[in-house]
């Protein structure tokens, strides 16, 4: 009998992610690479490709005016953020959804800057195929990650997500 690899599961199961609360989210480029910046002496320096995901993730509170974005950081191959979802806007949106949405559009506009402005092209997918989630539970909670998200550019060399270290996906 054959070996079935079982993905993780990543959404907390049960748990209705259009109620309102505090989330932390890690997106990630597929395979590690770096298109969408660098670090250079602890200082981000986004790529055009970077500040287009910039773009997108601030316009995820037009597309949906359920979710309200607070800090975020780009990184060379990954994304942080913190989103809160007002679970009194009548529009119910999963977090899931906004992701998807996200995804979607800056996959749309990195594939444009491949073909029109030179950027370096990806194999397969833009971005990873799930997300990393954490419910925030409360202000300390939410403290620790946005300092770490602030944090995140000095600390690059340490970073799981460095291409220096080794893949533990």
């Amino acid at each position: 009998m054959g070996t079935f690899y079982h993905r993780k599961q990543l959404r907390f199961n049960g748990y209705d992610y259009s109620h309102g609360g505090a989330y932390f989210i890690t997106i990630c480029i597929q395979d590690g690479e770096c298109l969408l910046g660098n670090v250079t002496h602890n200082q981000l320096m986004l790529s055009p490709a970077g500040h287009m995901v910039a773009d997108y993730w601030q316009r995820l509170e037009i597309q949906y005016p359920s979710f309200i974005l607070d800090d975020f950081v780009v990184m060379p191959n990954h994304f942080h953020a913190v989103v809160l979802i007002d679970d009194l806007h009548p529009e119910k949106v999963t977090l899931s959804r906004g992701v998807q949405w996200f995804k979607i559009m800056t996959t749309n506009a990195y594939i444009k800057g491949v073909n029109e402005l030179d950027w370096t092209p990806f194999s397969g997918k833009l971005w990873h195929r799930s997300f990393y989630d954490r419910i925030i539970r409360n202000e300390q909670e939410l403290f620790a990650i946005k300092t770490y998200i602030a944090q995140n550019p000095e600390r690059w060399i340490e970073d799981k997500f460095h291409p220096s270290k080794p893949n533990i996906d």
